[in-house]
């Protein structure tokens, strides 16, 4: 049985509650590191920048396959944005070959998704995206989250 190491931990501490069950319950099925839970504004602007130039005040898409976010962290927030965060990312453990990464990340996703079903906790996996993003996982209620808090 697979354990989250200290990193991941840390990471995972940064979620909301009902990630943080899903993940600790996942692990026991799949190994699996948290590489993001919550992140700045600061952080998530820099990786909106990548693949992007500025041109008269503007981002201008210059590599699309560059482009890891849609979300700036200004004004567009993304769920990691939040604290506690209402998305985290994981990555299969070891990290997979570029040829297997997609494969590995939809075995990761179908445990994770699948305990998060019988847990009865709503969450979105990136992977089905037309941005694509395999190491992604959001609570799908978010909205309602953020009014109660």
């Amino acid at each position: 049985m697979a354990i989250l190491g200290k990193k991941s931990l840390e990471n995972l501490e940064e979620c909301h509650i009902l990630i943080q069950k899903v993940i600790k319950k996942a692990i026991k099925y799949y190994d699996f590191s948290v590489i993001c839970g919550h992140r700045t504004n600061e952080k998530q602007f820099e990786l909106y920048k990548k693949g992007r130039t500025l041109e008269n005040n503007i981002w201008i898409v210059k590599n699309k396959k560059q482009i890891v976010t849609n979300c700036d962290g200004l004004e567009i927030l993304s769920m990691h944005n939040y604290m506690p965060s209402l998305a985290v990312d994981c990555e299969p453990y070891p990290k997979p070959s570029i040829k297997n990464k997609k494969k590995e990340c939809g075995y990761m996703a179908g445990v994770i998704m699948t305990i998060a079903t019988k847990m009865k906790i709503e969450l979105e996996w990136g992977g089905f995206w037309n941005f694509e993003d395999i190491y992604h996982f959001q609570l799908k209620n978010w909205k309602k989250l953020l009014k109660r808090a």
